[in-house]
């Protein structure tokens, strides 16, 4: 708060319009400041920001289960006949679901990327539905007990798995 609340507040002396504020958002005019020294060639403009990723695309990170977690198991139960871990030498009850190959390998492997047009250009990426449908897949899946499950370690930075934009040019 100013010391002396009577005072009025000048405009900063580099401020822009409301017209400039919202074409330098757009993208049609460089974004300024007092140590940009773009600004003074006027040729400079900033590209514009990639459009929305279209929901058809898988955006990174660890797909969900397609189902309870109680229902998959029982599943698994019921097409391996056994509740027990499924390592050979212990002898506790598999309580978790555990991916026979990492499940990001298992879903490149078998999911094609795919290409979706947009305007401005298209996005490069792969569908969700078949990486649910393979992340969920039975063959790739088996109980483990947790104590197994926590010594593993699985993919990382898959996070970054996102799709890619190319512009039209």
């Amino acid at each position: 708060m100013p010391k002396n609340p009577r005072v009025a507040k000048t405009a900063h002396p580099h401020a822009r319009s409301a017209e400039e504020e919202e074409a330098a958002w757009r993208g049609e005019v460089a974004n300024r400041n007092h140590r940009d020294t773009r600004r003074n060639r006027g040729d400079h403009v900033f590209p514009a920001a990639d459009p929305q990723i279209p929901a058809e695309l898988w955006t990174g990170g660890r797909p969900s289960w397609n189902k309870p977690v109680a229902t998959l198991r029982q599943e698994l139960i019921d097409a391996a006949g056994t509740d027990l871990c499924c390592k050979p030498s212990c002898n506790e009850i598999g309580d978790e679901i555990d991916h026979r190959q990492d499940w990001r390998t298992y879903v490149y492997r078998n999911v094609s990327p795919i290409v979706v047009e947009v305007v401005g250009g298209y996005w490069d990426g792969y569908p969700i539905d078949k990486v649910k449908d393979f992340y969920n897949d039975k063959a790739n899946l088996q109980l483990m007990c947790g104590t197994h499950n926590s010594q593993k370690s699985g993919p990382k930075f898959y996070d970054l798995d996102r799709p890619s934009f190319k512009r039209d040019r």
